[in-house]
């Protein structure tokens, strides 16, 4: 891979034997990945999509998206494999190294290699009536941004403005040319069919989750339960009664909790709300409460019976056309705030901060003589000692 980056500029005539210019030469650069770490794996074809745009330069048209296609279908069994390893790690008391940066490299590039796939198609004649070709590269490219997008949650980073926008882009592109409902496989080793549409939206109402408080594998229970309802999900360009979120397609950006009567026409908008799918989150609850187990489709997110639950409670208040509200009145008050670095001193401040609420002396030789008084008039019997603080 490293001497061929090397060497991509060379003559024309040695461009046409690219590695990846022929099904031949794909099938041999795949037959070299011989490691068997998934990690490993991944980033032996995350090179490839990380120059994407060099390769769009050096392969034709139809060589390209053949190249993406091949290389991103071929990795798919180690990215599950992966994702599987960052839930199994994160339910460990104590997580070990978490395959979240390559997870993070790959669904970026992937995004970026499919996007490009999908400009490129549409640029060249009859790739362009290849409906199939369109539909299957919005597809991947959606399901890598929702992807990346829940990745940028769990680590607790701010995935940014731009993905947004590109999200969008695609979506117009992919109703302007009449494949944003075409059913696809996304994968080869994936049964189930989606669209391009059907992803916008899993990824669409990931974001409108309280992710904030949420654990990894809630998040990832969130993404699957966007799936389930999706179908069900109502969209409008003016709000309805029940529209609980929308987006401006003038300003790209995460969607907005929408309040009935509250700034509609403003700008292009486009009005969300969950039609019947809110029934069947409850009938979904109310079902394992029943039954007393997870359905098959929610037992690897790693969440057990009762955190689902709890879950599906959450947002079933959360996605209510009723917004959720402050169990108490927000008053505004001014004072210090004291910061301070590393867990260990915050320890030390929260050790103090229990002391003192004990009401005990912060002079050791005090705090003992306290004691040996209470012993003399047989109080310790009858009145034990405050107890001392619980961090230590």
């Amino acid at each position: 891979m490293l001497n061929w980056m090397l060497s991509r500029n060379k003559s024309s005539e040695e461009d046409s034997k690219h590695p990846l210019g022929s099904e031949r030469g794909i099938a041999s650069t795949l037959g070299e990945i011989v490691v068997t770490d998934p990690v490993k794996r991944i980033r032996e074809v995350n090179d490839w999509f990380a120059e994407a745009d060099s390769l769009a330069e050096q392969l034709s048209p139809a060589q390209y998206v053949r190249a993406v296609d091949r290389l991103d279908d071929f990795i798919q069994p180690d990215i599950a494999r992966c994702w599987q390893n960052l839930l199994a790690e994160s339910a460990k008391p104590e997580p070990g190294p978490l395959p979240s940066h390559i997870l993070d490299l790959y669904h970026r590039h992937a995004l970026k290699a499919n996007r490009l796939a999908l400009q490129v198609a549409l640029a060249d004649g009859p790739l362009r009536e290849d409906k199939r070709i369109l539909a299957r590269h919005a597809i991947r490219a959606l399901r890598a941004w929702t992807h990346y997008k829940k990745l940028c949650r769990m680590v607790c980073r701010d995935p940014g403005a731009d993905l947004w926008k590109t999200a969008l882009d695609l979506v117009i592109a992919a109703d302007e040319n009449k494949v944003l409902n075409l059913p696809q496989n996304a994968y080869s080793n994936v049964s189930v069919q989606t669209t391009a549409w059907q992803e916008y939206l899993a990824g669409l109402f990931l974001e409108t989750a309280p992710y904030s408080a949420m654990t990894v594998h809630e998040m990832e229970t969130v993404e699957r339960l966007a799936r389930f309802i999706e179908s069900y999900v109502q969209h409008s360009e003016e709000p309805l009664a029940d529209s609980i979120f929308y987006i401006d397609l003038e300003s790209p950006g995460a969607p907005v909790r929408y309040r009935f009567g509250v700034g509609p026409g403003q700008g292009r908008r486009r009005y969300f709300g969950l039609g019947a799918g809110y029934k069947l989150l409850t009938d979904l609850r109310e079902g394992m409460g029943q039954d007393r187990k997870l359905p098959a489709w929610l037992e690897s997110t790693g969440c057990n019976l009762f955190q689902t639950r709890r879950l599906l409670a959450t947002l079933a208040q959360h996605w209510s056309s009723t917004p959720p509200m402050r169990g108490r009145p927000r008053r505004k008050a001014s004072g210090e705030l004291f910061v301070t670095w590393s867990l260990e001193v915050v320890r030390r401040m929260v050790s103090a901060s229990e002391f003192a609420h004990s009401r005990r002396t912060l002079d050791y030789e005090g705090y003992l003589k306290s004691t040996t008084a209470r012993h003399r008039r047989h109080e310790a019997i009858s009145a034990d000692v405050p107890p001392p603080p619980r961090t230590g």
